[in-house]
Parts: C-alpha cells; structure tokens; sequence
C-alpha cells in the first residue's frame, strides 16, 4: 500500500495500485477533533489501512468512517477498520443499510440522506446525495479545503502507474474520467442532474476512489466532464472487466 501521503493539511490518502487491472482503490484520512476516515477499500485492504492510519494517529480515536456507496471496493475493509477504530461512527446512505448488515456492521451506523453537514471539529464535512451509480451513494465535501471526495465519479484508471496528483495534460485526463464513467454505465442527463451542483462549489481538489487526484484546471475540468457526450456501454462492465481481473 502507497502511502500516508499528506495532500493538504492533515488530511491523507493511502492507496492500493492494483497492476493487474491498473486501478488505485484509494482511501483518505482527514484530523481534526473528530477525526474521519473517506471509504474503506476491499475486503483485504482494511488491516493495511488500519497500520498506516497507526503512522498518524492512534486508530482508536478515529470519530467517523464516511462511505460513498456499497460496492466492495468502497466498503469492504470496514469490518477490520471498526474492530480498531472502536468508537467510531459509519456514515452511509440510509439505502445501503442492508449491505453494511450482510459485512457484519451493526448498531454503529448513522444513516444520512444527503443534505447533511456534520462539523468534525475546525472541519465540516457537506454530504451530498447524487445517485447515479447507485440508489444508495453519496459523496463529501471537506470544507473550508474545498476538496471533493467523488468515490468512483471522476475515477480513472492508471495504466502507466499510479500518481497522488494526476500527471496527464487536461484534454486527457477529461477524456480518462470519461471514459471511466462510460465503463460504468453512466448516463449524461444522470451526469448533469446529480453533479452539476459541483460547477457553483469553490471546489480546490477532486478526491476520487480510484485514479490520481486533481488539483488544477477544475474550472475546466469539472464542467467539462459532466457536459461531456457520453456512450451508452453496459452498466457496470467496467467494474466486472476490473475486479474479474484482479482476483
């Protein structure tokens, strides 16, 4: 696993490169008085996430574990991580409460349904409802930073390794996220409808999942990508074509 790498004050991500699929699963940490915790990877990540969380911060005192959505690579690891962070809270949409309850988390769960804002400490943390993906999925927005954590929105995949901040000129890197949401089955009016929100935010950073952050041209990039001409390919191959490989 990559990391802790710092990308602002206090607030870290760790990633794991899967080469065989040439996709990150990244997960972030955030300090404050109420420590936080952004997805938690597959199933195999969440002891190693736990030991690079250990570098920083006594895991016990982490106050939230924030959730995008249900699908394995976002949510897998919470098991381990809550068996560490013992007195933490999950945050997630009041929609995949049943696939928290099939991984074995119970009782510890504050189910939310976007709207909300919950203050960490110098932080707040905006949750906001956008379901294209999933019924079920949310994403964050760290304030005052200014930085977005997208889950799989404006993911890309890395076939030439992973970077922390995304070395690609413009042009590619838009036509990667695309390519990326088209992998997923997305649909351009479901694009604009959820994210578009995203255009009127003073956003300073993109945070995604999977794929290298983003902290330049967003004025270009984050209008560009949801106005972008998507093509309709199955839902979710992408996801079966990845993960089918990486195992």
């Amino acid at each position: 696993m990559i990391g802790p790498v710092e990308i602002t004050n206090g607030v870290y991500v760790f990633s794991k490169f899967l080469e065989e699929a040439s996709i990150s699963v990244n997960v972030f940490l955030v300090l404050d008085e109420k420590p936080v915790i952004i997805e938690a990877g597959l199933t195999n990540m969440g002891r190693e996430i736990m030991d690079k969380v250990r570098e920083i911060i006594d895991p016990s005192k982490i106050g939230y574990i924030f959730i995008t959505h249900e699908h394995p690579d976002h949510m897998g690891g919470l098991p381990e991580i809550i068996a560490k962070a013992y007195d933490s809270r999950v945050i997630a949409h009041k929609y995949i409460s049943a696939h928290l309850s099939f991984i074995g988390v119970y009782g510890v769960i504050d189910l939310v349904e976007g709207g909300e804002k919950i203050n960490i400490g110098r932080r707040e943390i905006e949750i906001v409802y956008a379901p294209i993906e999933t019924h079920g999925y949310i994403y964050f927005i760290l304030w005052p930073d200014g930085i977005v954590f997208t889950g799989d929105y404006f993911g890309q995949l890395s076939p030439d390794g992973w970077h922390t901040f995304s070395t690609l000129d413009t042009e590619t890197l838009i036509k990667e996220i695309a390519g990326f949401h088209e992998g997923l089955g997305y649909r351009r009016e479901e694009v604009k409808k959820y994210l578009s929100t995203l255009k009127k935010k003073k956003i300073t950073m993109i945070a995604p999942s999977h794929g290298s952050l983003i902290n330049r041209d967003l004025d270009t990039i984050i209008p560009r990508v949801i106005e972008y001409r998507l093509k309709t390919t199955g839902r979710r191959g992408l996801l079966a074509r990845i993960f089918g490989r990486s195992k």
